[in-house]
């Protein structure tokens, strides 16, 4: 009689687990009996067909049977070795194990087995390094004669062991396991039953079967992460805006006292932003932008209607550098110019926080910009209208919702510099309506970018001394701030002092995310102004630095950043009338990470930028399902899952919007609040 299927029995309580055991399983995630039979292979072994020994290919791992010659044993200085020979009636192929001394005595001399490996080319000869064996009259099973699952690794889990475990586990308890959404969905998109597609994971019958499975899965994953925004398009759209005063085509007053034009982008999308402040929900906006499109700009005009309306704004920036440089701009803007403009950091008194507060309590329009220090609880707005977010990927869903928190269903306008993808803006950002800025203000040049090596050194240097003799300005950029033994990688605090030797008359200055407010805004102070030619840092100067006459950008190990990084980095230079140069100095000569580098040669296009970074890591053939990363997901890839996320957000509004609670599905309701306990609550009000 089979035992009652209980997802959350503990690990500790199936055959074979002991304390040993479950240690380890509990390093991989899986403390129950639903986490073991919810951690997917890695990757997977077509262990199906037998190849000759002659058909055996160099890099390629096979499965083949032989019989074993005489195996040698050598030991010299500690290591052991074992060598042999395996023959069969097409040829013959060479076999060697390190560290395994117990080998000659499992494999005497005319013993038939069968071995899985990866043959290798030493000289003239294939040999197989280490290979899997089974002797004499192994049936086939979990270990060959199919596709064989390869688990996540961990201490004291032997791999033999996890994969008999996890595989007996799923033949016991995949029937048994309840489907967790609705039987419209399954059959609108013509899913797998969850306990099909479990099994199928972890022992495919074949490619086909595998992807139907992984499908169902990744299906689930993103339904889990598009209901939340479904929930939350919903409560907003039954909130009432901020009731603002403000009459129609202001938005063209402020262009209007500009002493420059903005660009059509700009326009638009202020237009856009206009109308949502004047509809009947709160607004929910993503502001797209490349690197220098003038997203500010923007964001402070939706933030002057506002304020026109007889509201109070807040903007949040991630940095002090950007916060700073935020609250000047917006001081100097002639539209702005009648309502106070409040800058709020950390590290302020007691006394400080107490003044602001009794400042912002007064119903008076006013604009406040600042850091995270806008979130406390001293911090409290009596009429918020519009709450504004930069670099949006730098803050959490929690923060967006504790700055909204703030006011009464106040407007809210998140922008990133960052240009994505759709797919990844839906996963991100998908209760909110995207808007994108796409030109660049007349007059600026495309940056040249060129991608050389450490070798190249003397020759930057070289460059960099001439561009400062002409009056340009220069940013070093290193991926850590001081050298880290045995990494090899450059600290900032190091390359400042060598370049101080090599360029003395730079008077290089150093920033980074260690040194305090203070220290960060006399550094800059003195670059802008050209006491110092030369700023060294860390990634801290990806944003919020606007310096016209910066004119090149270094940086070092190009390939430890990300393609869009490197962008908004490159986007620090050339914002003036001289062209900008970056230069990215490769720490290998890997083909794959040099024309990844050489992708920001051929585009200065943020978003072909982005689209061709997701391309170059898309998927492949069967090859195992995500168990880590950024997004969570254990099967999901945004990068292939494209249309299959489409699906998700369509499907999870139409459930939402007849059916709020989910009261249908219990269980999928408790995966989502076990997947997103915090952000469950705050999207769904609770």
């Amino acid at each position: 009689m089979r035992e009652p299927f209980d997802p959350e029995l503990p690990v500790s309580r199936l055959p074979g687990v002991g304390p040993r055991r479950e240690a380890g399983l509990s390093r991989l995630g899986v403390r129950t009996l639903r986490d073991a039979l919810f951690l997917f292979p890695r990757r997977y072994e077509d262990r199906r067909r037998l190849t000759p020994l002659e058909e055996l290919q160099e890099g390629k791992p096979a499965l083949f049977r032989g019989r074993v010659g005489e195996l040698s044993s050598q030991r010299s200085q500690g290591k052991h070795r074992v060598r042999g020979l395996l023959s069969d009636p097409t040829g013959c192929l060479r076999l060697l194990w390190f560290h395994r001394p117990g080998v000659a005595a499992q494999l005497p001399p005319g013993t038939e087995a069968v071995f899985w490996g990866r043959p290798a080319r030493f000289g003239d000869d294939l040999v197989c390094v280490n290979p899997e064996f089974w002797a004499g009259s192994v049936p086939q099973g979990e270990e060959w004669g199919r596709i064989v699952p390869v688990y996540p690794g961990t201490e004291g889990l032997p791999p033999r062991w996890l994969r008999s475990f996890l595989l007996s586990q799923v033949e016991r308890c995949a029937p048994q396991i309840p489907e967790e959404l609705p039987e419209s969905l399954i059959r609108r998109r013509g899913l797998l039953p969850l306990k099909e597609a479990v099994r199928q994971l972890h022992a495919p019958d074949d490619e086909v079967r595998w992807r139907e499975a992984r499908r169902r899965l990744a299906y689930q994953e993103l339904l889990e992460l598009q209901v939340p925004f479904a929930l939350r398009r919903r409560a907003a759209a039954s909130l009432p805006p901020p009731v603002l005063r403000c009459e129609k085509g202001v938005s063209e007053r402020f262009w209007a006292d500009l002493p420059f034009d903005p660009t059509p982008g700009q326009r638009e999308a202020l237009r856009a932003l206009e109308a949502d402040l004047g509809g009947r929900h709160p607004m929910n906006r993503l502001l797209q932008g490349d690197v220098g499109s003038g997203k500010t700009l923007v964001a402070l005009g939706a933030l002057h209607l506002v304020l026109r309306g007889g509201a109070q704004g807040a903007y949040l920036a991630p940095t002090e550098i950007l916060a700073r440089q935020v609250w000047e701009v917006a001081r100097r803007l002639p539209a702005l110019a009648p309502f106070p403009v409040d800058l709020v950091l950390g590290g302020r008194s007691l006394r400080e926080r107490e003044e602001q507060a009794e400042v912002l309590e007064r119903p008076e329009p006013r604009l406040v910009v600042g850091t995270h220090a806008l979130l406390e609880d001293s911090v409290r707005f009596s009429r918020l209208g519009l709450a504004v977010i930069d670099e949006q990927h730098r803050f959490g869903v929690a923060q967006r919702a504790a700055l909204a928190a703030k006011g009464r269903s106040p407007h809210l306008l998140v922008m990133t510099a960052t240009p994505i993808p759709r797919t990844l803006s839906l996963a991100l950002f998908g209760d909110l309506s995207s808007l994108a800025l796409r030109d660049l203000p007349p007059g600026r040049s495309p940056v040249v970018t060129r991608v050389l090596g450490q070798k190249d050194l003397r020759r930057v240097l070289a460059f960099l001394r001439q561009e400062l003799a002409r009056g340009g300005r220069a940013f070093w950029v290193c991926p850590l701030v001081e050298e880290s033994e045995g990494t090899g990688l450059p600290g900032a605090m190091q390359r400042r002092e060598a370049l101080a030797r090599a360029l003395p008359e730079s008077c290089p200055e150093v920033v980074h995310g260690r040194l305090d407010g203070a220290a960060k805004a006399a550094a800059l102070e003195r670059f802008r102004s050209g006491e110092s030619r030369l700023l060294v840092g860390t990634t801290v100067l990806e944003v919020g630095i606007d310096v016209p006459e910066a004119t090149v950008m270094v940086v070092e190990h190009g390939e430890r950043f990300g393609l869009s990084q490197l962008h908004q980095l490159r986007g620090r230079v050339g914002r003036g009338s001289s062209r900008g140069v970056c230069l990215l100095l490769s720490g290998t000569e890997e083909e794959d990470s040099l024309r990844r580098l050489r992708i920001l040669e051929r585009t200065g296009d943020g978003f072909r930028i982005a689209e061709a970074d997701c391309a170059l890591r898309g998927g492949g053939e069967m090859g195992g399902v995500r168990q880590h990363g950024d997004s969570g997901f254990k099967v999901a890839d945004l990068r292939v899952d494209a249309a299959l996320l489409e699906q998700a957000r369509q499907d999870a509004q139409d459930w939402v919007d007849a059916e709020p609670a989910l009261d249908s599905c219990p269980l999928f309701r408790k995966r989502l609040e076990e997947r997103y306990p915090d952000v469950f609550r705050l999207l769904a009000g609770a």
